[in-house]
Formats: structure tokens, C-alpha cells, sequence
């Protein structure tokens, strides 16, 4: 949320989401109906729904079929065309209830202002360039086993530099505490600090990331040095959490 900055609504966030869409930012109705047909009836299970999922539904409304009038199966309906300021309404929307669902803070549709808004089309940008890059190099293999904190600061200073699947740098993963601390104050949204602070330690694609850290550790600390013993037991599982957590005790 912008700090100030929230619509008086007058209604339930849950209950009332397909109606606050149409009405008031213009989602045409025939979104509306074929989510409510999908069961994406609340902002819970739209945070479910990515860009990929979204475009497949504004597809399918495009192509005619079905009757136009009921009961005439001689007219056929022409499709709906989904304007493009509500495409990106829809998906900003959508993209601003998966950064809340990933930071681990409640959504309220009272935070929709036209500024905040923006703020995530623009995060939504910057994040999918973010992804968009190649990753950055790997770090070299650790070849004197004296040099232990500075290959530990190698993993470090890369995890942060590389985003995960989660959207969020992969040094959320090596984090100490599991859960997150609501007294932390941040300055802004979308910051990189409260990602990695709130991001969740569980889940498919914290699993994804937790895999690529254990890649990350084991190609800094190769099976072939001493130190690989302390955390040859996470090799199966690779997870990578629970190596850092080995590494630097």
C-alpha cells in the first residue's frame, strides 16, 4: 500500500470482487461471468491466476461460438473483445494480489488507487525484465579450504543478484528466520529487503529455488572439498536452506 492512499470502499473484499471490477474499473462483464464460471469469485483465488492464465481466458472470450440469443441456435455469439486498458487492469490487479500473497500481507481492495496501481504496473515491468536477463556468473569453485568466509560471501553476494521463481532474489532462501517479523518497518513497496525478509519458505516454488541454492552451494563447495562433507547429507534433497545453514554455523 501507499501510505495515505486508500478508496473509501463500502465493500467486502472477498465477496464483492467481480462486482468492484466491472463496475468500477471496467472489466467487461463477459470477464466477469467466465471468472465466476472458473470459480474466481475473490482475491485469494485470483492471486492463482498468472499472465499466461489470463491471456488463454481473454483467447477464448475473442472466438465466436455459442448461442447469441438463447434458444436460437442460429445466431452464434461473435465473441467478446477485451479492450486493452482492461487486459492490463486485470493483470496489474491480479499481479498486485501474487506480490502480496508472496510477502505474506493481507490484500484489501481498498489499496486500488490510480497511483498504486501504476506502481505495479511499473513493478510488474521491472520484474519480468529482471527475469528476462541472463544470470549472473557463477561463482568460482572454492579451491583453498582457508578461503571458507570468503566463498560463504561469494553464495551470498550472488543469491542476491539472482532472481527466483518466486520473483524475489534467492538470498530469501538462506534466511534465519522462517517466519516473518510484522515490526519491521520498510521504506516503500516492492522493496528487495521486504521480499526477502517475507517471501515464503515453502511451497512449489520455494522448493524450485530451495534446489538452485543447493546447485549454487555445491558448486562453491564441489564434493571435492573438505568442507562438502559437512553438508553431503542435504544431496539428495538439495536443499540448499539447510546446507547454508551448515556452512556457516
Amino acid at each position: 500500500m501507499i501510505p495515505g492512499e486508500e478508496h473509501p470502499f463500502d465493500f467486502d473484499d472477498q465477496t464483492d470482487m467481480l462486482w468492484t471490477l466491472e463496475h468500477f474499473f471496467n472489466i467487461p462483464r463477459a470477464v466477469c461471468e467466465a471468472m465466476a464460471h472458473e470459480g474466481i469469485t475473490n482475491y485469494t483465488l485470483l492471486s492463482y491466476i498468472d499472465d499466461e492464465s489470463f491471456e488463454d481466458l481473454f483467447e477464448t472470450l475473442r472466438r465466436p461460438g455459442g448461442p447469441a440469443t438463447p434458444g436460437d441456435p442460429t445466431r452464434t455469439h461473435p465473441g467478446t473483445r477485451v479492450p486493452f486498458l482492461a487486459r492490463n487492469v486485470l493483470i496489474t490487479i491480479a499481479y498486485a494480489v501474487r506480490h502480496y500473497t508472496r510477502i505474506q500481507r493481507p490484500f484489501k481492495a481498498s489499496y486500488l488507487t490510480p497511483r498504486f496501481m501504476a506502481f505495479m504496473k511499473d513493478m510488474r515491468t521491472g520484474e519480468k525484465q529482471r527475469r528476462d536477463q541472463d544470470p549472473p556468473a557463477l561463482p568460482e569453485p572454492m579451491k583453498d579450504e582457508t578461503k571458507i568466509q570468503q566463498s560463504v560471501m561469494d553464495i551470498k553476494l550472488y543469491l542476491r543478484k539472482r532472481i527466483g521463481a518466486t520473483g524475489v532474489p534467492l538470498s530469501y532462501v538462506i534466511r534465519k528466520r522462517r517466519t516473518p517479523d510484522d515490526s519491521i518497518k520498510y521504506r516503500g513497496i516492492g522493496t528487495d529487503a521486504e521480499m526477502i525478509d517475507r517471501a515464503p519458505l515453502h511451497g512449489p516454488k520455494y522448493r524450485i529455488d530451495n534446489a538452485v541454492v543447493w546447485g549454487v552451494i555445491a558448486t562453491v563447495i564441489p564434493p571435492s572439498a573438505p568442507f562438502y562433507s559437512w553438508i553431503r547429507v542435504f544431496e539428495q534433497v538439495e536443499d540448499g536452506h539447510e546446507a547454508y545453514k551448515q556452512i556457516v554455523a
